[in-house]
């Protein structure tokens, strides 16, 4: 069973911090991550892309103009909002919930958003990514991880504080290789302030 409570808290988080986030400038490192992964997809001859946890719409903006069929989505109906306003088309969904046909995209692209997941719901969001790829497509799934926990985050920024579920290396790629092929894993070292963590990079393969 999915926990409600959660996603509502989660919800609000997002709808209350949009113009925030829409400020925020995307880091150097990120805008490589989301060009490499760009350029796996051409040598694949990807065309349609979904992107899980939008936010306020920067990567799959970059995604559109660089030429990819995008429908984005997010938990929060702000973020949708906010993506609409630049002309995308958005949609409010779960990602353990996704409403389309299965095989629908050559792509799905995912950052810093399963992170919010419990880790028992995690592989059911993973299943819901591989069920709507088409045979080979690559899934995108970064987000940061390190130490080996789950909780909310009481000294968060955001009002409420958000769940984060947190990933060791090992444990990650055990999880994922359960319903994926890994092509490519690599750890980011992050800033002074989030010492404890790194951005978990991983381009995946759904089995042809």
């Amino acid at each position: 069973m999915l926990d409600k409570a959660l996603r509502a808290a989660l919800r609000q988080a997002y709808n209350n911090s949009v113009d925030y986030r829409r400020a925020l400038a995307l880091r150097d490192w990120r805008e490589v991550e989301r060009r490499a992964f760009l350029d796996q997809l051409h040598q694949v001859g990807a065309l349609s892309l979904l992107e899980i946890g939008a936010g306020p719409g920067p990567d799959s903006r970059f995604f559109r103009d660089q030429g990819l069929k995008l429908i984005t989505s997010d938990l929060a109906l702000e973020n949708a909002f906010a993506c609409r306003e630049q002309g995308l088309l958005a949609l409010v969904l779960d990602a353990c919930a996704i409403p389309f046909a299965a095989n629908r995209f050559d792509a799905v692209y995912s950052a810093n958003c399963l992170l919010h997941l419990p880790k028992r719901e995690f592989p059911l969001a993973l299943a819901q990514a591989s069920r709507v790829l088409k045979p080979g497509g690559r899934f995108y799934l970064g987000q940061y991880g390190g130490p080996d926990r789950e909780s909310v985050w009481e000294d968060d920024v955001y009002q409420p504080p958000r769940f984060f579920s947190f990933f060791s290396d090992e444990k990650l790629l055990g999880v994922v290789a359960k319903q994926f092929e890994i092509v490519n894993f690599k750890s980011i070292p992050l800033e002074e302030d989030t010492a404890t963590l790194h951005f978990q990079s991983l381009t995946l393969r759904k089995a042809a």
